[in-house]
């Protein structure tokens, strides 16, 4: 059944809770992770190499920074080997190098905590995740790796600039709408939401960390089957990752005749095509997914105290996902929600981190 009004509030009160006890330095389930937006290291119209390395996909784009951020070349989408070592995530990136840039920026969707360093953002890795091995990597600037590693291979001295998905996916809305208005929100194979604390300072959330609510029947069947020291509760009741596990539980369960599926968008395709028992399972999920991160948007413009802009990209953010999102929302807050999905959002975020 469709989660109640009364669950999706209960949610949205208790986010609202963390994000306020973590803005005032107190422990929660939320990282509330801050850094200082730099001043551009970049001329005008100066051209930047963008990397953007997602689980197993890899793509790059030469970017100039002008008033529309124009991407002049764009690669097309490929995918890598998984990674064995911190050798191999360098070699991806020489691989790829253009030979006439000087500034590099890598959207690497891994999870990272940022520092500056020589007035750029970087990354230092934190642990290894989607069955990616690179321990020698983790602990230092990633961004500083890797050019060490250019220029005792090339000579060439490349200043590099590193944050993850939800930080670059942030920086896209640039100029779509005030900073301290803007909330980058992730749904695909997993969960994320960043936002601007004020016009200097942005926050990474790992909002799928968030756990003050009930766990579904399906979710804690998950969490039990999940081996990671770091449980990411949210996530798995609405991201891409789980989603169809939910289903093939709830098919069992109700002794509904159905094959298992192996992946979320099989799961959307049951949602959205011909109606009966199994579409009525499917639907629902997606739309209990929608009205939980609804819920979480809901609580961000009530700790902003303000209408929020909000840029999104995920496998699961379809018009159909975000229609739900928007029919919930206005029965949570009393603030106006702006949905925008910007072109090349990943390679765009990422040259504004330079």
């Amino acid at each position: 059944m469709p989660d109640s009004h009364l669950l999706l509030k209960s949610i949205k009160d208790a986010f609202l809770i963390d994000l306020s006890a973590s803005a005032k330095g107190e422990k929660t389930s939320l990282v509330f992770e801050k850094t200082i937006f730099p001043d551009s290291q970049t001329r005008k119209e100066e051209a930047i190499q963008v990397m953007v390395i997602g689980g197993t996909n890899f793509s790059e784009a030469l970017v100039e920074k002008a008033e529309d951020m124009r991407v002049r070349e764009f690669s097309e989408q490929k995918e890598f080997q998984m990674f064995r070592s911190a050798d191999d995530i360098f070699s991806l990136i020489l691989e790829n190098l253009r030979p006439d840039i000087s500034h590099l920026a890598i959207n690497f969707a891994y999870p990272m905590k940022n520092v500056m360093r020589k007035g750029r953002i970087d990354g230092i890795l934190t642990k290894e995740v989607k069955g990616h091995a690179f321990k020698d990597a983790l602990g230092k600037p990633l961004g500083a790796q890797i050019e060490n590693f250019i220029f005792q291979k090339t000579q060439r001295v490349i200043k590099i600039a590193v944050a993850n998905d939800a930080l670059c996916l942030l920086l896209s809305g640039l100029s779509s709408a005030p900073r301290d208005q803007l909330v980058g929100v992730v749904v695909g194979t997993g969960y994320n939401m960043g936002f601007f604390l004020d016009k200097d300072t942005m926050v990474n959330l790992e909002a799928g960390r968030f756990d003050q609510f009930p766990a579904s029947e399906s979710g804690k069947m998950i969490m039990r089957d999940i081996h990671s020291s770091v449980l990411r509760k949210f996530e798995m009741e609405v991201s891409g990752a789980y989603l169809y596990r939910h289903f093939n539980y709830l098919v069992l369960n109700n002794a509904v005749a159905h094959k298992k599926i192996s992946s979320t968008y099989e799961l959307f395709q049951i949602a959205f095509g011909e109606r009966d028992a199994v579409q009525e399972i499917a639907y629902t999920l997606i739309k209990r997914s929608a009205g939980f991160v609804a819920a979480q948007i809901s609580g961000m413009a009530e700790f902003k105290n303000s209408d929020i802009a909000v840029i999104f990209e995920g496998s699961l953010l379809t018009q159909q996902y975000v229609n739900m999102m928007s029919e919930v929302i206005p029965e949570l807050t009393k603030f106006t929600v702006h949905f925008y999905k910007i072109k090349d959002s990943s390679i765009v975020g990422g040259a504004n981190l330079l």
